[in-house]
């Protein structure tokens, strides 16, 4: 062996230990929505990224796969979303998985802190118009303190699955903790104040939101964004809107309705953009904290007004 062979050899016997510790190609990943995506980025890091089924603005209660994204879902070892209850579209292709592949339900994660779903678009104050016998509200990674329970269960279904990278998930994960904490203090400073101030939701989907950061929706213009509310339902929310004094109603870029015009129109409301599944295309590990940020940015200018303090419109 010459000189060149010997030091190429050497090398090579230096690397082996790296190299065997990552022989194994990283998992296929498969994340339902942008929220999980991100968050899964964060904990995957530069093993890779995560694939991503409902993009761009579509809604994850009606969506329709694309043959690309039903042929990447078959091809997944691992399998991220909240459940049925969100994206129901989703259950049938599922079950049809390979018995190898791992499937994460994120609604049954530890350490959740869920709310049942409201059964109607009028509510109270705090927790108040809560229904302890209805299914939970799938919008759980509005909550900071779920999406930290998220991130754990993310990391741990890699870790299992690819256990030789586990130190990596585990590190990944950690950073990704801190970055929520982050976050949330900053909008906890952000909303302060605003929680006395009532604005109406376009469907129910800001629960979280709101109990996470004490800010006061009083109802909603649907429960069900797929279905255009009855007129009983509007009569109830106009009257529920004057006595409360409304100051802001919020849209959501998924959904259009000719009736949230309308509304928005009483009293000269200020209106605000609430984004729940973060369809603006961002970079994936930050498109969660992007998202939650900007809902906060809307919100804040929405109910304190463009100075900054709470006010009327």
């Amino acid at each position: 062996m010459n000189g060149p062979q010997r030091t190429v050899a050497l090398a090579l016997l230096a690397a082996a230990p790296g190299l065997a510790a990552f022989a194994a190609d990283p998992p296929n990943v498969v994340a339902s929505i942008r929220p999980i995506h991100s968050l899964a980025s964060g904990v995957m890091g530069d093993v890779g990224t995560p694939a991503l089924i409902v993009s761009g603005y579509g809604s994850p209660h009606v969506y329709q796969m694309r043959p690309s994204e039903a042929r990447s879902l078959a091809r997944a070892d691992v399998v991220l979303w909240v459940g049925e209850a969100l994206e129901t579209f989703m259950a049938g292709p599922i079950r049809n998985l390979s018995a190898d592949a791992r499937v994460v339900t994120l609604l049954e994660a530890g350490g959740l802190d869920l709310h049942p779903a409201r059964r109607s678009n009028l509510w109270d104050s705090g927790h108040d118009h809560e229904d302890d016998g209805a299914a939970p509200d799938p919008h759980i990674w509005l909550e900071p303190g779920n999406a930290k329970a998220m991130v754990g269960a993310i990391a741990r279904a890699l870790a299992e699955v690819d256990p030789e990278r586990s130190a990596i998930y585990a590190a990944n994960g950690a950073a990704t903790l801190a970055r929520i904490d982050s976050l949330t203090a900053g909008i906890e400073a952000q909303l302060a104040g605003a929680g006395s101030v009532p604005f109406v939701a376009m469907h129910d989907s800001m629960h979280y939101f709101e109990s996470a950061f004490g800010v006061h929706a009083v109802g909603a213009i649907t429960l069900d964004p797929d279905r255009q509310p009855g007129a009983g339902s509007v009569r109830a929310l106009r009257q529920r809107m004057r006595a409360a004094g409304v100051v802001c109603y919020v849209t959501e870029p998924q959904f259009t309705s000719a009736l949230v015009e309308t509304l928005g129109s009483e009293g000269s409301l200020r209106r605000a953009t609430f984004d729940p599944i973060g369809a603006e295309d961002s970079v994936a590990a930050n498109s969660y904290f992007v998202m939650m940020q900007a809902n906060a940015d809307n919100l804040a200018r929405c109910l304190k007004g463009s100075n900054g303090t709470v006010s009327a419109p």
